[in-house]
């Protein structure tokens, strides 16, 4: 069977909080409402942020596609550390 493009897994808010800060991601220091931000600092010193939901059991495959183009994070690299 042929495989096909690496599907976006359905994730809790933990999976993906644990999985961001393996990738270097680090949360900003206030917290907003039921959200973190959490940043990356790309090798030429631009920090990228994005909104992370906590206390979800699943979070949208939407939800996880955008974190990770904010982000700058690819889906094979999320998948790689993601345990």
């Amino acid at each position: 069977m042929p495989e096909g493009p690496t599907r976006i897994p359905l994730c809790s808010s933990t999976q993906i909080t644990a999985t961001l800060r393996r990738l270097g991601c680090y949360p900003g220091a206030a917290r907003r409402g039921s959200h973190l931000a959490y940043h990356r600092r790309r090798s030429d010193g631009h920090i990228l942020t994005a909104p992370v939901v906590l206390g979800k059991r699943e979070v949208s495959r939407g939800t996880l596609r955008s974190i990770l183009e904010l982000l700058e994070i690819s889906l094979d690299e999320f998948m790689e550390a993601l345990r």
